[in-house]
């Protein structure tokens, strides 16, 4: 049985002894979700006031900004598949937290069955900030999903469409799991199109683990590895991206291929059936790739390699980076 956002802060002015019972008990009391009923209650405050590990369940759609504190941990928040939450005026230059939909400092945070819109980021995690985003739908935002400083997350299920930006920007020694969850878990697939700017964006010391996602249709590569940053990339559809479908550049790398069992898919290379603008595969620039490339393919041909890349078509890469499962 749920509680409303009410009940839950009536809780608040109950005797200091009763209070610390209650926060002993946390692990129980907050397995109860909260109900946020966005007609009537905002999102922003249910967040503030929650006890770490709460489920709020959002109906109704949520026109404001929710900032995510650093103090916050293992919070959920469920649209139950019907909730949206309507960020600020995605065209507007960032100032602050409040300039994005979800501004994310908190750990272990779960986005799930929600409709976000607008914002400068629909979701930014301002590091090292960790969020598991799942069944969402993002669209209308000036970048859909954002992770900078040192943050993670896993990220599957979603449909990031008609951005203004790009789908999702890792940068800043990062990582993020995008296709699944849990290796051994198998796919989520995203579908990650028609978004004016690339699909997938790896940069600045980050990693990335990319398996089993539709990028298509972007105005920009399909997925974009730069400056020192490392991705695996196998079993996707990357079709029609403006740019190439993969680039590497800046001493940057990509690996084709599963290194073992434990993989969302044991399936090697990218698949291509409408040829990307440029080429399927660039490598540049100190910039290292390997394994099969699959049906990778674009307007321009399928590879353009320069001198400045290690190109080794016969094996994969042990990862960089991981998360736990």
């Amino acid at each position: 049985m749920a509680i409303t956002l009410r009940k839950l802060s009536s809780l608040l002015t109950v005797p200091a002894i009763a209070l610390s019972v209650l926060v002993a008990l946390s692990p129980s009391a907050t397995a109860t979700p909260v109900n946020v009923d966005c007609s009537s209650e905002s999102l922003a405050d249910a967040v503030l006031a929650a006890a770490n590990g709460t489920t709020l369940q959002v109906s109704g759609t949520c026109d404001e900004a929710v900032f995510v504190p650093r103090t916050s941990t293992n919070l959920t928040i469920d649209g139950r598949g019907t909730a949206t939450v309507a960020g600020p005026d995605a065209s507007a230059p960032p100032t602050g937290p409040a300039s994005f939909t979800f501004f994310v400092e908190g750990t272990g945070l779960t986005l799930k069955g929600l409709t976000i819109t607008g914002g400068a980021h629909a979701v930014h995690l301002s590091g090292p900030a960790s969020a598991t985003i799942v069944d969402n739908t993002i669209t209308d935002s000036a970048g859909a999903i954002h992770l900078d400083k040192d943050s993670t997350g896993q990220i599957g299920g979603n449909t990031i469409t008609g951005n203004l930006g790009y789908g999702i920007n890792i940068q800043e020694n990062s990582y993020a799991r995008i296709g699944f969850t849990a290796p051994t878990r198998g796919h989520l697939p995203n579908t990650i199109k028609d978004n004016d700017g690339p699909g997938i964006i790896v940069k600045q010391w980050s990693g990335a683990w990319i398996s089993g996602n539709d990028i298509s249709d972007n105005a920009g590569h399909g997925v974009e590895v730069d400056r020192g940053s490392h991705a695996e990339v196998y079993d996707n559809a990357i079709n029609n991206n403006a740019g190439d479908g993969i680039r590497a550049t800046n001493g940057s790398d990509v690996s084709f291929e599963p290194i073992n069992n434990e993989a969302p898919s044991q399936v090697k290379g990218n698949t291509t059936n409408t040829p990307n603008r440029d080429y399927g595969l660039t490598c540049s620039t100190g910039g290292y790739i390997a394994g099969e490339r699959g049906t990778l393919n674009g307007q321009r041909g399928a590879e353009l390699i320069d001198g400045g890349c290690a190109n080794d078509r016969r094996t994969g890469q042990q990862p960089a980076f991981g998360m736990s499962s």
